[in-house]
């Protein structure tokens, strides 16, 4: 089974922008960090 390029595209682009938001908007060292690394 095949997973469609657009399916892995969207995961991406999820994930990078859950760490964008978790490093604009937190101020938590730690978590900012582990933003970065979701990014």
């Amino acid at each position: 089974m095949v997973v469609p390029l657009y399916h892995i595209i969207a995961f991406a682009g999820l994930l990078f922008t859950i760490g964008v938001l978790g490093v604009l908007f937190r101020r938590n060292a730690i978590i900012v960090f582990m933003s970065v690394e979701i990014m």
